[in-house]
């Protein structure tokens, strides 16, 4: 689709609580981590924000 792709993961894995979330290595960089909602929410609105332009462009105008 040519969009950019958000990531977003939590600090600690959700299987095992209190360990860290393992990201494979090519996209680590590009990851949007979070604690909690807050911060959740925090993070993908700035993301939002970035990369409107990109993520909310129609496909008529392509």
């Amino acid at each position: 689709m040519k969009k950019p792709i958000v990531f977003v993961a939590s600090k600690e894995s959700v299987v095992n609580p209190r360990t860290a979330t393992k990201i494979h290595f090519d996209i680590h960089r590009n990851v949007n981590y979070f604690t909690n909602t807050k911060e959740l929410r925090e993070k993908l609105k700035a993301a939002l924000e970035k990369n409107a332009a990109k993520l909310f462009v129609s496909d008529s105008n392509e």
